[in-house]
């Protein structure tokens, strides 16, 4: 087993465990205590996918053969090769969570850092950056997405930034009483830089 897949587990669960869909749930739970048990459950659900998606994969690498994967160069073939059903499913995937870490990422930039260098920022100019960062990021992204050409290496960048920056600083204001905030932001910058 190559040890790169081991590193992906790992980073998939701190990943779903700070994901932003986990976030707006644990916001809208009725108590501290229910949003930690929500956010582990979430967890180790979506943990238990992971052996289901890997048996999935292999069973559709057997199916479509190494002759198809050759010619279209890579393994990301078996996706769109098995049906189109199994396409829609990802596609309704994608654009379900999508849209949350575009308002995640949004709001991030504009409320949390832009606004801490302008606190008197009116309404209306928020209001304007927000538009600007919603088009922006998203052409970001389609720019890192064309550069690279495997689906997974993607996923697994995007990914890895995320779970550096937002996993363990998430993980330790959720569970550990001694977290500061000065403590959690210097884990979530020594995360993004590492």
């Amino acid at each position: 087993v190559d040890g790169t897949i081991i590193g992906d587990i790992i980073t998939y669960f701190v990943f779903t465990l700070a994901g932003a869909e986990m976030w707006q749930r644990a916001f809208a739970a009725k108590s501290q205590k229910a949003a930690k048990n929500g956010l582990f459950l979430g967890t180790v659900a979506y943990g238990l996918t992971i052996p289901l998606v890997w048996f999935m994969g292999v069973v559709a690498h057997q199916l479509i053969g190494a002759e198809k994967i050759a010619m279209y160069g890579t393994t990301d073939a078996v996706v769109p090769a098995l049906t189109g059903l199994a396409l829609a499913g990802i596609l309704s995937v994608i654009m379900s969570t999508a849209d949350s870490y575009l308002i995640v990422s949004v709001q991030s930039c504009v409320h949390d850092v832009y606004k801490t260098f302008d606190p008197d920022m009116s309404e209306k100019k928020e209001l304007i950056l927000t538009r600007v960062f919603a088009v922006v990021m998203p052409l970001g992204a389609l720019a890192i997405a064309l550069y690279m050409k495997n689906a997974y290496q993607i996923l697994m960048f995007a990914w890895s930034f995320y779970a550096a920056a937002a996993g363990l600083p998430a993980f330790a204001a959720l569970y550990w009483k001694k977290a500061t905030t000065a403590g959690i932001l210097s884990g979530m910058i020594a995360g993004f830089t590492v």
